[in-house]
């Protein structure tokens, strides 16, 4: 055969076979994974994938649930679903009782994989304040690693990892409180509990005079324990004369009015300012000397806002 009568022949049959390349080839990029015009088809990215979750779990780590609680009978469900290999493996377990006081319960991590979620729910508050919580990630040491969560936790609103969210047991607004009690010598004493923090709204109580003259005036102290010092003594605005029924009242506003003469009450209204007491502070309110042997006061009436703290 000669050199002209082979390229003649072969070069057909070498561009027929390329074509039939080529068109195999725009076959199989027609059916790869490529951008869609139609937003329904779904798109996964190839490249640059983050893991589910950023905690990655072994059988050594813990999960640590410290709470405390102004409700009785208290107990809070932790859940959580963890991944693994092939499925979400699910776990769920409640904490001990508690009443009235801080609890704090580890819990083990049972299988390796990553931490895709976690939420914690009360069994009894009902209102913010009542119980508060602070789920945190332990190693294999029991050293700390992370907060998932932390705050106030009610039975119809848990708290949930992701995300990470920590609330301060002091923010927001607080829990009312009303106590009262029945003074010694004319002095009404109230004593934040354990893990506690109050703000004083009001205080109030009602004397009935004897017939022995003078002027009798109130007060209501703020105390510090710590420093066995008060942060402030507010006198009433007005006094309290002999044979009559005055009340006298205590309140965080910006106005005072003094004595105000109702039958058969004579209401003597003071401002007092804002404060914070911790746990074994003291609010008090005293009627002063000189005052008649006579004199009736039964009872002495405070509020406040509290918050729990540990």
């Amino acid at each position: 055969m000669s050199k002209e009568h082979f390229v003649e022949t072969l070069i057909p049959d070498v561009v027929a076979s390329l074509e039939r390349i080529e068109q195999a080839l725009g076959v199989a990029a027609a059916g790869a994974l490529q951008s869609s015009s139609n937003p329904s088809d779904p798109s996964f990215a190839s490249r640059n994938v983050q893991p589910p979750s950023q905690f990655f779990l072994t059988q050594d780590f813990r999960v640590r649930v410290r709470s405390v609680t102004s409700r009785t009978n208290e107990s809070l469900t932790i859940t959580a679903n963890i991944l693994v290999a092939d499925r979400i493996f699910p776990v769920s377990t409640a904490t001990p009782t508690f009443t009235n006081t801080t609890n704090t319960t580890v819990l083990r991590v049972p299988v390796t994989g990553f931490l895709v979620y976690v939420s914690l729910q009360a069994a009894v508050a009902t209102l913010r304040c009542e119980t508060y919580a602070v789920v945190e990630l332990l190693d294999q040491n029991g050293t700390f690693q992370s907060t998932l969560f932390a705050g106030y936790v009610t039975a119809n609103k848990p708290l949930s990892y992701p995300p990470i969210n920590v609330e301060d047991s002091f923010s927001g607004y607080g829990k009312l409180v009303m106590s009262d009690v029945a003074p010694v010598f004319y002095v009404g004493t109230i004593t934040v509990p354990a893990n506690r923090i109050y703000k004083p709204i009001s205080g109030y109580f009602q004397v009935t005079t004897d017939a022995v003259v003078g002027n009798r005036l109130a007060f209501f102290m703020a105390f510090n324990t710590a420093s066995a010092r008060d942060q402030f003594t507010i006198a009433s605005q007005g006094a309290a004369t002999a044979a009559i029924i005055a009340r006298f009242e205590f309140t965080v506003v910006g106005t005072s009015y003094t004595s105000i003469s109702a039958t058969p009450i004579t209401y003597i209204e003071s401002a007092m300012p804002e404060s914070v007491l911790n746990a074994g502070d003291q609010a008090r309110m005293i009627l002063n000397y000189p005052v008649g042997a006579a004199d009736n006061l039964p009872r002495m009436y405070f509020s406040f806002w509290e918050w729990l703290t540990l």
